[in-house]
């Protein structure tokens, strides 16, 4: 459940995750979560002592084979999930520019990878990563 979303920084406690809008000649880059069954924005939890840009890198690379030209802060979310007995603090990456790297490899989290057009996205889109594509992706 989204609590609370904004732009720039998240205020208070360094982020608990990290998500990426990956846009590229107009469409978005998306991961099928295997467990759950829904299209989201890659992305993933920020390793102690990580850096949040490091962590939005590691897993753009990690979940969709792709590497980002450069990446920018744009925005923070705090959600509730049955996962945590605490309110979790996200950040919100945007790149512009995606480089391949190499294909998506086979992943017990990651079924495959979507490109969407964008304003308009697929059915089965997670509906938090909906609401954050309809309110960051056109920047």
């Amino acid at each position: 459940m989204l609590l609370a979303a904004g732009r720039g920084r998240a205020p208070g406690a360094a982020p608990d995750f990290v998500l990426v809008l990956a846009v590229d000649l107009g469409r978005i880059l998306l991961v099928r979560n295997a467990a759950r069954q829904v299209l989201e924005l890659p992305g993933g939890w920020v390793d102690p002592g990580e850096p949040p840009l490091r962590a939005a890198a590691r897993e753009l690379l990690e979940e969709t084979g792709h590497a980002a030209g450069a990446l920018e802060p744009a925005g923070w979310l705090r959600i509730r999930s049955p996962r945590s007995p605490w309110p979790l603090t996200g950040l919100l990456f945007a790149t512009r520019g995606l480089q391949r790297r190499h294909g998506h490899a086979l992943d017990p989290e990651i079924e495959s990878l979507h490109w969407a057009r964008l304003p308009a996205l697929p059915g089965g889109v997670s509906a938090i990563d909906a609401w954050l594509v309809a309110q960051f992706g056109r920047r």
